[in-house]
């Protein structure tokens, strides 16, 4: 329900160091990081921040004046921002100030000639640049505390570590976890527990990586399921290239018993005139839950069946109630993607919810194959 997921593909991150003292070098118009403390020295077109992200709703959008970079930092030396717009330049720094309540982020000012920015740790740093307001902000989010995340870990609720394996290096960067149990379901990497940082009234902008791969970035969506197992997860920054992750299986698990795992429609779909419902609590509110009790068990099959709902035109999803009332069944949630939408017509993804295009009363019927962990979901009007 809170995943937010970027609608468009984003470049590797790269940064430039100052080149105030040499030749005016021509690089394209837009917003350029550089400076002692980043990893190159000349500007050039490919030290350019990328626009900026930020949540809407269950997705994402581009905000207007909005710029942001990944990349390490050193507490030694600093770096300076610089606007071009043809033959106009102007240069920008900023005195920064911490959260007080967030230790790992901080912010200050951007003024035109303004102190050059320093951080007090060498890390990994989010960066993002609001050049949208009146008083212009930077706000420098430190990643010292990174780790994984979502249904198919095991981990809904807070991060697996991800372990810094090298020395601090301006240019690279690895990090990793061992003996991570995977399972079918949704999966991504944030920031000391965090999916967002609030930089004005309404406006978050994005802590989480996802999408492929050989190409996790800010806001990108799940990252693809990875078939049951143990495994070591790797992530690996490399300057000018961006982020890139690994997978290595390094053991088997249990196929698991779903037999007491109870399950519940949950959202603003649900409608409240269903017998049985209930206001949710667990997500803040959300509509109501409908449970469908402890399913059928067939072989290795698990079958969990709402023969008749009343939904509204609105999202929802299937949960777990919890891991204990599931019978030690890791908590997890399915949306869209497990509908079967050939045999489910008139569903459609909203946000990476469920939803009815047309209200009415609904057969939902979700099954598990143990065996496989596949999981598919039909919903039929009545």
């Amino acid at each position: 329900m809170f995943l937010c997921v970027a609608t468009a593909a984003m470049v590797a991150f790269t940064s430039c160091n100052n080149d105030d003292d040499g030749p005016t070098i021509s690089v394209e118009d837009g917003v350029y990081l550089y400076g002692t403390s980043v990893a190159s020295e000349v500007i050039a077109d490919d030290c350019k921040m990328q626009p900026g992200w930020i949540e809407k709703g269950f997705d994402s959008e581009l905000r207007t004046g909005l710029y942001q970079d990944v990349l390490m930092i050193s507490k030694t030396g600093n770096f300076i921002i610089e606007e071009v717009k043809g033959a106009t330049r102007t240069k920008y720094g900023a005195t920064l100030a911490v959260d007080p309540d967030k230790s790992w982020a901080s912010s200050g000012n951007v003024v035109k000639d303004g102190a050059a920015i320093t951080v007090a740790d060498d890390g990994l740093y989010f960066v993002y640049l609001d050049l949208q307001a009146t008083s212009k902000k930077i706000f420098v989010l430190k990643a010292n505390e990174i780790g994984l995340i979502g249904d198919g870990v095991g981990s809904s609720g807070s991060n697996i570590p991800l372990t810094k394996k090298d020395a601090f290096s301006k240019a690279n960067g690895e990090w990793e976890a061992t003996n991570v149990t995977f399972q079918t379901g949704w999966w991504k990497i944030r920031k000391h527990d965090n999916w967002t940082y609030t930089i004005a009234e309404n406006v978050n902008v994005l802590t989480n990586l996802g999408g492929t791969l050989s190409n996790p970035f800010p806001g990108g969506g799940n990252f693809p399921d990875v078939p049951r197992g143990k495994y070591t997860v790797n992530l690996k920054y490399e300057y000018g290239k961006g982020f890139a992750l690994t997978t290595t299986k390094t053991g088997d698990v249990a196929m698991t018993n779903y037999s007491n795992c109870e399950l519940e429609l949950v959202g603003s779909g649900v409608d409240e005139s269903n017998p049985n419902a209930i206001p949710d609590v667990a997500w803040g509110g959300w509509g109501h839950v409908l449970s469908a009790g402890k399913p059928t068990v067939a072989g290795t099959v698990y079958t969990w069946t709402w023969n008749s709902v009343t939904l509204k035109a609105e999202g929802f999803k299937i949960r777990t109630i919890n891991a204990e009332a599931s019978g030690g069944v890791n908590s997890f949630d399915l949306g869209y993607g497990v509908v079967d939408a050939a045999a489910s017509p008139g569903i459609v993804e909203d946000g990476g919810n469920i939803k009815a295009s047309v209200a009415g009363n609904y057969k939902i019927v979700l099954t598990i194959n143990a065996d496989t962990d596949a999981r598919r979901i039909v919903i039929t009007k009545l």
